[in-house]
C-alpha cells in the first residue's frame, strides 16, 4: 500500500484490487485491515462505497514537512481491470495486444 499512496498517504482501492495485488482472499485482506486499524497503522475512511486506506502519518509521512492537518486529504486510486464496464475492458486489451506486437517487432529486429 505505501509504494502505491499519494503524497497525502492515502490510496482508494477496492477489495478486488487487493486480492490480484496479493493473491489473498476476501476475508484474509478483511481480517489484515482489521488488525492494522486495531494497532493504529491504517485508518479506513469511507468514499460512498469506496474505502480510502490512510497510512498513520507518525509511522510514514510522504508530504511536506509537518504537513499532519493535510494528512487525509487526496489519494491515489487504483482500479482493476475487472471492475471496468465491458468496452473498456476491451479498448485496454486491444491496447494491451497492440503493446505486446509492437515489442515482439522490436525484440525480433
Amino acid at each position: 500500500m505505501v509504494s502505491n499512496m499519494d503524497q497525502h498517504n492515502a490510496i482508494i482501492c477496492s477489495y478486488k484490487v487487493m486480492q490480484e495485488k496479493f493473491g489473498y482472499s476476501h476475508v484474509t485482506l478483511s481480517e489484515a485491515i482489521q488488525t492494522l486499524k486495531e494497532h493504529k497503522y491504517l485508518d479506513v475512511k469511507k468514499s460512498r462505497t469506496s474505502n480510502v486506506y490512510l497510512i498513520n502519518k507518525t509511522l510514514y509521512w510522504n508530504s511536506w514537512g509537518s504537513n499532519f492537518a493535510y494528512a487525509e486529504f487526496g489519494a491515489k486510486v487504483i482500479l482493476s481491470l475487472a471492475e471496468q464496464d465491458q468496452e473498456t475492458q476491451e479498448e485496454v486489451r486491444v491496447r494491451l495486444s497492440k503493446r505486446a506486437e509492437l515489442e515482439l517487432k522490436n525484440t525480433s529486429a
